[in-house]
């Protein structure tokens, strides 16, 4: 029985794909350092880039390993804040930053958990901040606008105040007086 002849295009197809030559696996003299560098240099990997993410990954990794002087729970803490937030998908930008050097390892293990997020989760954290920023406003203490009282600082008549029970209940309320003009505050 003779094998079937192929045409060409069909053999290279079928032949395996040839993978990119990974570098000799670098070892790290503590095993839980060893597979956060592991770990770091697969969330690297997974973009298109060009840069040597094995390289990055051990830089990244000797950069925290600098920052906290041991594998304590802070340096695990800061490899998974950033393992996650370089493996996400959603995380294009910061991952390509890093990859392209916009970023320095140095800056990567000193941002903060706001400036690793995502465009799309800092932006849902924006409109939370504003809305809840909103709602204090709102539920804070209800004060009227009056001309009754004059300011002893800047003698303007621009003013806002509230009234309190501060004392028993047969004693007249307390008022709270704002200028609007000056911030200048007073109470009788």
């Amino acid at each position: 029985m003779s094998p079937i002849p192929t045409s060409p295009t069909l053999a290279a197809a079928a032949a395996p794909k040839a993978e990119t030559k990974r570098p000799a696996p670098i070892k790290l003299n503590d095993a839980t350092r060893q597979k956060c560098f592991e770990m770091l240099a697969e969330a690297l990997e997974q973009s298109e880039s060009d840069a040597d993410y094995f390289e990055l990954a051990l830089d990244i990794e000797a950069e925290m390993f600098k920052l906290f002087g041991e594998t304590n729970p802070n340096y695990k803490a800061k490899f998974r804040q950033l393992f996650m937030n370089l493996k996400n998908v959603k995380n294009h930008d910061l991952r390509l930053g890093v990859l392209n050097g916009h970023i320095s390892p140095e800056r990567l293990c000193q941002m903060t958990s706001q400036e690793l997020a995502s465009k799309e989760l800092q932006e849902q954290r924006k409109a939370l901040e504003e809305a809840c920023l909103k709602e204090a406003i709102r539920g804070g203490q209800k004060q009227a606008t009056t001309n009754m009282f004059r300011c002893h600082k800047c003698k303007k008549r621009e003013c806002t105040y509230y009234q309190l029970q501060t004392r028993s209940a047969d004693e007249p309320m307390t008022t709270f007086v704002q200028c609007t003009n000056c911030n200048n505050r007073w109470r009788f």
